[in-house]
């Protein structure tokens, strides 16, 4: 009896601690192809992943936060449809195949929305200070065609090169007047007499 005992004791050991840790397997119901139960997983729950499957299969439950999926998301190719697990067939928190390219996120439409009209936004400020960047350039370079307003020194400076301007340039223009008097009149001394005279009288008036 004493054997008997240690026999069935060897045995229930041997399955409890081998067999126990050994997969399963089960077909899909919808597209009849096999799952195994150490297939890596991620949890619905806590959204981690489960690579040690053989301890923690989908089919008990998560190695993190010990929820029991009630439903596995099938991983196979064109199927993708849900297996429930237990009677009460809840969704709600499903699991799925590791890396399955069928539960990869998509964007969410009202994350991108903002992201595009942020997007936009800093385009029309970079616009708006290229323009008001371009606004002050302008300014800039109308001033420098501006007239130089010049100080009290710089007239009078200016005053006084264009009156010896024009002493000079009176007493040249006399003296290129009688030249062309001495041409003219050089066989009639009288007019040429009055005619340097008349000169001599406008140089008096414009010096």
């Amino acid at each position: 009896m004493l054997a008997v005992d240690v026999a069935t004791i060897g045995v229930a050991y041997y399955c409890f601690t081998v067999w126990d840790k050994r997969p399963i397997g089960f077909d899909c119901n919808h597209c009849g192809k096999y799952i195994a139960s150490n297939t890596p997983w991620v949890c619905g729950f806590c959204g981690k992943p489960n690579n040690n499957a053989n301890e923690y299969p989908f089919v008990d439950k998560c190695a993190h936060c010990h929820d029991e999926p009630k439903a596995y998301k099938c991983h196979h190719k064109g199927c993708g449809k849900i297996i429930f697990l237990t009677p009460d067939m809840l969704e709600t928190g499903y699991a799925y195949c590791l890396n399955s390219p069928s539960e990869i996120p998509r964007p969410d439409e009202r994350v991108q929305a903002v992201k595009q009209k942020q997007n936009e936004k800093q385009a029309k400020l970079h616009e708006l200070e290229m323009a008001e960047l371009d606004e002050k350039l302008q300014i800039i370079r109308n001033r420098s065609k501006e007239p130089k307003i010049k100080t009290p020194y710089d007239q009078k400076e200016e005053s006084l090169k264009n009156f010896l301007t024009g002493v000079l340039g009176a007493r040249e223009l006399a003296a290129k007047q009688k030249a062309e008097n001495a041409i003219t009149f050089k066989d009639r001394p009288d007019d040429l007499k009055d005619a340097n005279q008349a000169v001599d009288d406008w140089l008096t008036r414009n010096t």
